[in-house]
C-alpha cells in the first residue's frame, strides 16, 4: 500500500466522522416553537381566569393533582383547537407565568 492510499484512506476516515457529527448536532438542537398567536393567548388567558381558584389552590381532598391535570388538558385542547401548534402543558404553564409576570 503506498502513501497516497494511506493518505486517502486516512481522508475518507475523516470525511466520514465529521459526516456523522455533522448529523449528530443537527439532530440534537432543539427547535423553537412558534409564538403564541393572539387567539390563543386570549383563549388561554380566558381559561385560566375561569378555574383560577382550582389551578392555583393547594392539593387538598377537593383540590386533587389529577383535577389540576384535568383541567390543563382541557386548556391545552382548548388552545390547540385555536391555534393547532399542538402545545404541551409546560409551554402553556409558561405562557401564563410570563403573561402575569
Amino acid at each position: 500500500m503506498t502513501s497516497a492510499n494511506v493518505l486517502c484512506d486516512v481522508i475518507e476516515i475523516s470525511l466520514s466522522f465529521l459526516a456523522v457529527a455533522v448529523v449528530m448536532a443537527s439532530s440534537s438542537k432543539r427547535r423553537r416553537s412558534s409564538d403564541f398567536s393572539p387567539e390563543e393567548t386570549k383563549i388561554l388567558v380566558e381559561c385560566f381566569v375561569t378555574n383560577l381558584d382550582v389551578l392555583s389552590a393547594k392539593h387538598s381532598i377537593t383540590i386533587t393533582n389529577r383535577r389540576k391535570k384535568e383541567l390543563y388538558e382541557t386548556i391545552i385542547s382548548k388552545v390547540n383547537a385555536v391555534g393547532g401548534n399542538g402545545r404541551g402543558i409546560e409551554s402553556v404553564k409558561d405562557k401564563w407565568v410570563i403573561k402575569i409576570c
